[in-house]
């Protein structure tokens, strides 16, 4: 916990620099997400402005929808993800996903 809140301090100060790094809003969702902040974490994906055109980000906007609890959500971001052309390797590296392994739709997105 302690390493997250220094990590959301950092990007906090990042973001005063440059409000528009998408990067620095998705790692920060994340770790909003990471500790059950709701509503920052959604704040920072809203932040973070249009993503769908980078399967990348839309990978990181699941990714912070999951550490939430919001199992139809990360599948839809991830459904958008992998229609952007997101290896199908990259979902099944990211052990963030590990608890989706058996469902029907994220192993239709791998192809089984």
């Amino acid at each position: 916990r302690a390493l997250l809140d220094v990590a959301i301090d950092g990007l906090e100060h990042a973001l005063q620099v440059n409000p528009n790094d998408v990067d620095a809003h998705l790692l920060l969702a994340e770790f909003h997400a990471k500790l059950g902040h709701q509503i920052e974490a959604n704040a920072q994906l809203r932040a973070a402005g249009d993503v769908s055109s980078n399967p990348h980000n839309l990978l990181f906007g699941a990714i912070v929808h999951n550490h939430l609890g919001d199992r139809a959500a990360t599948l839809d971001w991830l459904e958008k993800a992998a229609k952007k052309g997101l290896p199908k390797a990259e979902l099944r590296a990211w052990i963030e996903l590990d608890n989706l392994r058996d469902d029907p739709r994220f192993q239709a997105l791998l192809g089984r």
